[in-house]
């Protein structure tokens, strides 16, 4: 199968009343064959989802305004990225977002990196807008366990980050761990991605309002209740204390020729609605060769600090 672009923006908040929220835009989502983008919205309470939507929107609708803006023509979402400040807006039947984000760094951004062995026909960068920002606005969705309209008052620290590339995941990459960890005085980001060959790229970013320090061969370890990171500027030793799995999601990406697209897309079309029935479980693990898992952890680093992770974990064996 020939290789594809692919390209997702990523927004989550996290909020001092329990809730988290998490935003992404697949404008060419890596998961599918279809001439689509997909808008997912996701809601979590303490340790468990509570509300989750996606909307299927043609691609042949998308306006691109160089790298600020993000639109769909005939439809109410907006996405527009400045340097300070970004504002996404969306009104749809399943829900209603009103979100403001301002930046709160100095450093000169957005920050960029390729994830993947320097080539010129391939490529997987990672590219930060906004590590520290605060959010404001609304979300307005109808909670499925009461079946009313709730809306929810944004406020808090955010997050905002892309990814695009021209490679096949599934191919090319084996996983990766991804994180957020929140001190006391900074923020952190750790992600470790190993490719099939088994060649792993560790970065770590520190993130402070006044400034941002990148090591590109840190020594990152996870592990099942412990996390090690040896880097430039400090070396950090987490101990897991409470573990949620918030999401355990999987999907497809196709691998085989482009002669077996028609039938692919069909796989596909089953495999969608397979994974959304907790009863067809069973079938999803057969029909998919992909699974994200999203997690939040508390844990407490080496001098006794409470530290609040937040992350993702990507298995593409």
């Amino acid at each position: 199968m020939p290789e594809r672009f692919f390209e997702w923006y990523y927004i989550d908040i996290h909020q001092d009343d329990g809730y988290d929220l998490v935003f992404s835009l697949h404008t060419h989502p890596f998961m599918s064959q279809f001439n689509i983008s997909i808008l997912d919205a996701f809601v979590y309470f303490g340790k468990r989802q509570i509300f989750h939507k996606f909307l299927i929107l043609p691609r042949d609708e998308m306006l691109k305004q160089g790298e600020g803006t993000v639109a769909f023509r005939n439809r109410k979402i907006r996405l527009d990225m400045e340097k300070r400040r970004a504002v996404f807006k969306v009104e749809s039947e399943k829900f209603h977002l009103d979100l403001t984000l301002q930046n709160e760094m100095e450093a000169d951004l957005p920050l960029s990196m390729d994830l993947y062995e320097k080539n010129a026909e391939k490529s997987f960068e990672w590219k930060v807008f906004m590590p520290l920002a605060r959010a404001s606005g609304r979300f307005s969705f109808i909670n499925p366990q009461t079946n009313r309209q709730k809306t929810l008052t944004l406020t808090g620290r955010a997050y905002f980050d892309s990814n695009r590339g021209t490679i096949n995941l599934k191919k090319e990459m084996d996983h990766w761990h991804w994180a957020k960890l929140y001190f006391k005085d900074a923020l952190w980001i750790v992600g470790k991605v190993v490719n099939k060959r088994g060649r792993a790229i560790n970065i770590v970013v520190n993130c402070l309002p006044e400034q941002m320090r990148v090591d590109q061969k840190a020594k990152i370890a996870f592990h099942k209740n412990e996390l090690h990171i040896d880097c430039d500027f400090g070396n950090k030793h987490l101990h897991f204390k409470k573990e949620f799995i918030l999401d355990d999601q999987r999907f497809l990406i196709a691998t085989w020729p482009e002669m077996f697209s028609l039938p692919g897309k069909i796989i596909e079309a089953v495999a969608g609605v397979v994974v959304q029935k907790q009863s067809l479980r069973w079938l999803a693990r057969i029909l998919t060769n992909g699974r994200y898992f999203r997690k939040r952890w508390l844990a407490e680093a080496q001098n006794g600090e409470q530290v609040l992770i937040f992350g993702e974990e990507m298995l593409l064996k």
